[in-house]
């Protein structure tokens, strides 16, 4: 027993000796003051003893110390607080501001000051830097580097490549150059289309002075390309637009062309060269902002939390997650106009963690054409390329290069996100874009993706050589796409809204089991939904052609107009298109409409009809509702319909407006539709006295219906009956509401049939036999 009482008495003196030194440590922490006012032989400790550097910080901080920078200040350097080869890692910091809550958050900038500014000529100034500049900003905006033609393009008319990698192309529009001469392009660089989902920058070797231009081997992928798009800059002599710029190696000298014919030393002139902001471990990091970088702006690892921040202008990545990232968090973050990518997050997968990226903004991602990386998946808001159960949700991305979100490992939840405006510059992607199993997408709105086809291969008529060598590119600008190079498995694509889309609202090629439902596709100009699938792949060493097993129901398909894009759809807008050979599972309860043709199903280039489809095929949606040009008023998209839409997190009330609307369930619409967050409604345009709806069928036990009669309708509702065993509710004012009937059980072992009639309308109603 006093042995027991010794141990007892043991345990609590190390629980106390331990409290004691976390105590101790939580002491110890400090918190240190950061200002362009300050100095860096000061303790750091007030705000009258601030430090003047970053450099201060990553020498002198300690694991649990706060590193706070004065709002209103800029900080031209960089710190690094994860460790590495020569340091130790500084980890579970607080990195944020401080100041008046009215100033501006505190930015580390990337880039250099660049004053002194003389005039050329021509308009142009010049000024002496002490270190390379990779872009140019003017008042916060980019300027372009000076190229030829200043805003259109030039078009490859040949190409081969040779066995050292080096390649030539041919530009016959060169010759007309006003300064065409052999060797004239030596020493500046190709920002080339050279296929339709990147770009490359190639430098110039030789040029002949006849049009044929020949390429370093770097960045060649082994692409024909004849008939693709390319300019070419970073030459000083074509510095001749508002807003270009050149950089001289050599003299070190920035020569610039100002806006407007301004003068750049009443502007703030800056050239982005330093790689990386900040570098962080199992640290918070708010209300900072990072601008210029030439590679990353802030690169986490651990479980870091960034909130609150601005990415404003970096070059390579925003914000940059590494392997040893885990268990993070990045929220209420805004990105803008970052040349490549948003958020690059590749996490090891094998760890139990569970990020979140949410409620960040992100603005005209990756956006210049040629400007972006070619290396990765990258003018993409938020590239995911590993992770372990990753949450990215209720963000807003607007205008992306190229996909809104890559997702490329399996087992993510990419949930309540607004993406409009992807693929503005390249093409074969979506706004929600993945390559991998098992992924949860739920709830997002993804509209008016584009799909740059306008830069890409194009068939040059009348060179036989260059049209058997030319492929025009379809549109491949997708609302969602699950990517086809494995047989992924096991997605779930549910409630989400595609709408506007260039190409299909769903591109689903080569996956298996995969669940959608209750999503809305609308006016997606291809097709609202796209199956395709291959019999075997030996790229997986699949060698049979097996069912693709997904359940898809309760889905809207609604094609808005006929379109203009027949190449690929002879009926423009298709509600379900589909290839041949694959069956592809369940659908059951799913919604096609099209104003315009009731062969709405197109099987590759084959327009069906919905009835056709069942017939010749046993998946089709046996019990679907159908909406063709006799159920839906002529006149056109805007007319036919409408698409009510809330992107927000809160209820929202939206009015459709002028005329006579209904929903797809036939409930007259009268007023403002309340819309829970992230969701929708599709309304049709009711016809004048139209009764909706216009069928209704019952078992044999009978029931209650209803129907609605369309504004205007006589004053009187009064319906014509011409069964017995219907029973019809008493006359009433017009617009009363539904007009209400009772259908008698059915105890024969006949089907039976009856028609209610008011004015010039009818309404029909069918009945199965008693078994």
């Amino acid at each position: 027993m006093r042995i027991h009482r010794r141990r007892i008495a043991l345990i609590c003196a190390c629980a106390v000796l331990m409290a004691t030194f976390a105590s101790g440590a939580r002491a110890r922490a400090a918190t240190y003051h950061i200002s362009n006012l300050g100095d860096d032989a000061h303790d750091g400790l007030t705000e009258e003893t601030a430090w003047r550097s970053l450099a201060a910080a990553e020498e002198r901080a300690r694991p649990g110390d706060t590193i706070l920078l004065r709002r209103g200040d800029a900080f031209r350097e960089s710190a690094n607080f994860a460790g590495g080869e020569e340091q130790d890692p500084t980890g579970d910091l607080t990195i944020g501001a401080y100041g008046p809550p009215d100033e501006p958050n505190p930015v580390i900038s990337g880039a250099l000051a660049i004053t002194g500014w003389e005039p050329w000529r021509d308009g142009i100034y010049v000024a002496t830097v002490d270190r390379p500049v990779e872009h140019l900003f003017a008042d916060g905006r980019l300027m372009t580097i000076a190229r030829y033609p200043d805003e259109d393009w030039l078009q490859v008319h040949a190409m081969s490549t040779a066995e050292d990698g080096t390649e030539t192309i041919y530009l016959p529009e060169l010759v007309d150059h006003p300064r065409n001469e052999a060797d004239y392009w030596v020493g500046a660089q190709v920002r080339w289309r050279r296929w339709s989902w990147w770009h490359e920058t190639r430098e110039i070797l030789a040029y002949d002075g006849e049009g044929t231009v020949t390429l370093a081997a770097e960045g060649a992928r082994g692409r024909e390309s004849v008939g693709s798009m390319c300019y070419i800059d970073n030459k000083l002599e074509e510095l001749d637009a508002p807003g270009e710029w050149y950089f001289d190696e050599h003299e070190m000298r920035v020569y610039f062309l100002p806006p407007e014919g301004r003068d750049p030393n009443r502007m703030s002139i800056e050239g982005s060269h330093r790689v990386e902001g900040l570098r962080v471990t199992d640290s918070v990091v708010e209300d900072i902002t990072f601008r210029h970088q030439t590679e990353r702006g802030l690169n986490i690892e651990g479980a870091s939390r960034v909130e609150r921040c601005r990415f404003e202008g970096v070059n390579g990545v925003g914000l940059n997650a590494t392997w040893g990232v885990g268990n993070a968090v990045v929220r209420d973050c805004v990105f803008e106009h970052c040349i490549n990518n948003g958020i690059v997050w590749n996490e090891n997968p094998e760890q139990d963690s569970h990020s979140v990226i949410e409620r960040n903004t992100f603005i005209e991602t990756g956006t210049v054409a040629g400007y972006e990386s070619p290396a990765g998946w990258y003018a993409v808001a938020i590239a995911l390329y590993n992770g372990s159960g990753v949450r990215i949700r209720h963000n807003r991305i607007d205008g992306t290069g190229y996909s809104g979100m890559f997702i490329g490992s399996p087992g993510h939840y990419i949930e309540y996100n607004v993406i409009s405006r992807a693929l503005l510059t390249l093409n074969d992607g979506g706004g929600i874009y993945t390559n991998s199993d098992r992924n949860y997408i739920r709830g997002n709105i993804v509209t008016e993706v584009y799909g740059n086809t306008d830069t890409s291969q194009r068939i040059l008529l009348g060179d036989r050589t260059c049209l058997d060598n030319s492929l025009p590119w379809a549109n491949l600008g997708h609302g969602i796409w699950l990517e086809f190079l494995g047989d992924f498995r096991g997605s779930i694509v549910e409630d989400n809204i595609c709408a506007n889309n260039r190409g299909f609202g769903l591109f689903l090629p080569n996956n298996f089991g995969t669940i959608v439902r209750g999503n809305v596709f609308y006016g997606n100009e291809r097709a609202q939904m796209d199956l395709s699938g291959r019999a075997t792949y030996e790229r997986t060493g699949r060698t049979e052609n097996v069912p693709q097993e997904h359940t898809i129901t309760g889905n809207v398909f609604f094609a808005t107009e006929r379109g203009a894009r027949p190449f690929f759809a002879p009926e423009g807008q298709g509600t379900l298109r589909f290839g041949p050979d694959i069956h592809y599972g369940r659908l059951f309860g799913n919604y096609f409409a099209h104003p315009d043709t009731a062969a709405m199903v197109q099987e590759g280039r084959d327009s069906l009809t919905v009835a056709q489809w069942q017939e010749r095929f046993d998946w089709a949606d046996p019990a679907p509702v159908v909406l063709g040009p006799d159920e839906l008023a002529p006149g056109g998209a805007e007319l036919t319909s409408k698409l009510l839409l809330n992107d927000s997190a809160e209820f929202r009330d939206e009015d459709p407006g002028e005329g006579i609307w209904r929903d797809l369930e036939g409930r007259i619409i009268t007023g403002p539709v309340t819309l829970p967050p992230y969701t929708s409604k599709v309304l049709v345009r009711c016809l004048p006295g139209q009764i909706v709806p216009q069928s209704r069928h019952f078992d044999a036990a009978g029931g209650i219906g209803w129907f609605h009669v369309a504004q205007p309708a006589p004053e009187v509702v009064e319906a014509q009956l011409d069964a017995d065993w219907v029973e019809v509710s008493e006359p009433r004012p017009a617009d009363a509401g539904a007009v209400r009937y009772l259908v008698m059980p059915n105890r024969t072992d006949e089907e039976r049939s009856a028609v209610l009639t008011v004015g010039d309308a009818e309404h029909s109603i069918t009945q199965a036999a008693a078994h």
